[in-house]
């Protein structure tokens, strides 16, 4: 299976999903990363006002490499859309269809598009509609067209309405998610300046408090949630029986 994750900001490898992308490493699969931003407001306003916003952006693209490395992830890309700034134009659409179809996913991940954050809710909507584009023949690219068979979204707590249909048993593999949060040692130092007394186990109680939550909804210690949606341009099947497992 060859699954490709696009994302507003680097941080969300590490926050929202490491640890599905940790089980289809480790089962043999390939995992490819997309960020269409390299992120770089939060540190650039919080922590570094000093520094260039591409001063920045290349602190967090290395922190997305680093994190990638950890999950065993196959590719890595950060598009330079400017972080805060998204916009669901063609440029973009394009961009995002030029992923898909370079790296030939199976499967897509990104952001459930009814979101409060302007860059999630694009990034989501931007990756759902870049699908028709990748498999359109006529829509000339780099690479050939291709279809995507399913598209999964996460969300985060600025999410509207989100309600999964799949949970992920991350039990397993939940000290790979802790290894591959320690590659975003921004987000600590930023937790640091908003929040006094903060330390590394209470960030990793933030990230993990929302996978105990869907773990508990799904019966297991440590789940990711996902909901899917229909791929744009791709027919629904009739099937004979209702699929119970």
């Amino acid at each position: 299976m060859r699954i490709l994750a696009l994302i507003a900001h680097p941080d969300y490898l590490g926050q929202c999903f490491s640890g599905t992308v940790a089980n289809h490493t480790r089962r043999g699969d390939d995992v490819y990363v997309v960020s269409l931003t390299p992120g770089e407001l939060g540190i650039a306003t919080i922590l570094y006002s000093d520094r260039s916003r591409a001063e920045c952006a290349a602190i967090k693209t290395q922190e997305l490499a680093n994190a990638a490395q950890v999950l065993g992830v196959k590719g890595v890309q950060v598009l330079n859309f400017p972080d805060g700034e998204l916009q669901n134009t063609p440029e973009l659409r394009l961009a995002v269809a030029q992923a898909i179809r370079q790296f030939t996913p199976d499967v897509l991940i990104s952001h459930w598009p009814h979101d409060a954050h302007p860059d999630l809710r694009i990034a989501g909507q931007a990756s759902l509609d870049a699908c028709l584009t990748a498999s359109l023949a006529h829509i000339e690219l780099l690479y050939p067209p291709h279809a995507v068979k399913r598209v999964f979204t996460f969300a985060l707590p600025s999410a509207i309405d989100f309600a999964p249909t799949l949970f992920v048993n991350i039990t397993e593999v939940v000290d790979a998610k802790r290894q591959a949060m320690t590659c975003y040692p921004t987000i600590l130092a930023e937790l640091h300046t908003l929040y006094a007394g903060k330390d590394s186990d209470d960030w990793m109680n933030v990230v993990l408090a929302p996978n105990m939550f869907w773990g508990q909804e799904s019966g297991v210690l440590y789940a990711e949630a996902f909901k899917e949606v229909k791929v744009p341009g791709l027919p629904r099947r009739a099937i004979r029986h209702l699929p119970l497992s």
